[in-house]
């Protein structure tokens, strides 16, 4: 097996790690969505309690 030339190298180099950054980039993007979505859930159930509990 031959290996490639050196730019082939720095080519497919350049493409992993652009790959890389962008699939690690969509998961934390997706976990900090995640995140919020449960946030805003969570704000809307206590304020949905405490509404309940001083109209008595």
């Amino acid at each position: 097996m031959r290996l490639p030339k050196l730019p082939n190298l720095k080519k497919y180099t350049f493409e992993f790690l652009s790959i890389f950054i962008a699939v690690i980039s969509a998961f934390g993007l997706n976990n900090w969505n995640d995140h919020r979505r449960d946030r805003v859930a969570e704000l809307k159930i206590m304020g949905n309690n405490i509404e309940t509990y001083t109209n008595g």
